[in-house]
């Protein structure tokens, strides 16, 4: 399941590295969100062999929930309209499902970030053997550097649409609220291998850039998922519970800065309090070395 909007080119470039799987897919669907530059098109020399779904433009969230809601099989496989996935990705994800029977809700590989880099080193994971499946994934979704990433993941159709899809409502880290909704409840597979490359060619149109972790967007959707995740699972472990308050907390103090450099004073003291209300030793911490320059 490929969104896309206004990247022709690329898309049909992440359309060809699906077809070139040595297990090609059942179906590939192309979500267009509202695309102005051809898109239709461009992918219209591919025929019958991909399905192209059109809407008014929405975002990405709401791109993938509706081609998750399109799919006919049971199993999704998502990948972006400016990376690839790279060969042999789907086999590996097949095999290991095939050896689980299909347990996890969510099968992911590693992704190359560059010529000489991939998530899984920067996040310091590696599965044992060539997968590992994890009934209790929770220190993988709550990992200081998640090691899933959304064109390397393969999810089943009945757990996306069961826990909401994704949040439509975030500006960006909606794979990461999605991967938590999943990953603290329901088992997770890690698939040896690299399965996606994740290019830099829209580097300035991507959501990381778009919304910096220091800014606004990004601190605003941290705190609506942390607040969904606490409301959603009351069955959470205590240590888990404890580890997104404590990022609720930091998401609140450093919205607190923000609105501190802006000079919006009441914002800033109502952020402070909303921080201390959810983990008074961590806000009290960073307010100890609070620099308001």
């Amino acid at each position: 399941m490929i969104p896309t909007y206004n990247r022709a080119a690329l898309v049909c470039r992440a359309v060809e590295s699906a077809l070139a799987q040595d297990a090609p897919p059942d179906e590939i669907i192309v979500v267009d969100d509202g695309s102005t530059d051809g898109t239709a098109d461009a992918l219209a020399r591919f025929g019958d062999r991909v399905r192209c779904v059109r809407q008014a433009n929405a975002g990405v969230a709401a791109a993938r929930n509706r081609g998750v809601r399109a799919a006919t099989g049971e199993w999704v496989a998502f990948l972006d309209d400016d990376d690839v996935w790279l060969p042999g990705h789907l086999a590996r994800v097949r095999r290991a499902i095939a050896a689980t029977d299909g347990a996890a809700a969510l099968y992911f590989s590693d992704a190359r970030l560059g010529d000489d880099d991939t998530l899984w080193a920067q996040a310091r994971f590696a599965p044992r053997g060539e997968h590992e499946l994890r009934a209790d994934a929770e220190g993988w979704a709550l990992a200081p550097r998640q090691p899933l990433m959304t064109p390397a993941v393969v999810i089943s159709r009945a757990a996306y649409l069961g826990c909401g899809g994704q949040d439509e409502a975030l500006p960006c880290r909606e794979d990461t609220h999605l991967f938590l909704k999943l990953g603290l409840t329901l088992p997770l597979c890690a698939v040896a291998g690299a399965g996606a490359r994740v290019t830099p060619d829209a580097a300035g149109a991507r959501l990381t850039s778009a919304h910096p972790s220091d800014g606004r967007g990004y601190l605003d959707a941290s705190v609506r998922l942390c607040e969904d995740l606490l409301a959603r699972l009351p069955a959470l472990r205590p240590a888990a519970r404890r580890e997104l308050r404590r990022r609720l907390a930091v998401a609140h103090w450093r919205r607190a800065r923000l609105a501190w450099r802006e000079r919006r004073l009441g914002p800033c003291a109502a952020e402070l309090a909303r921080s201390l209300r959810w983990e008074p030793r961590v806000a009290a911490g960073r307010f100890a070395s609070w620099s308001p320059g």
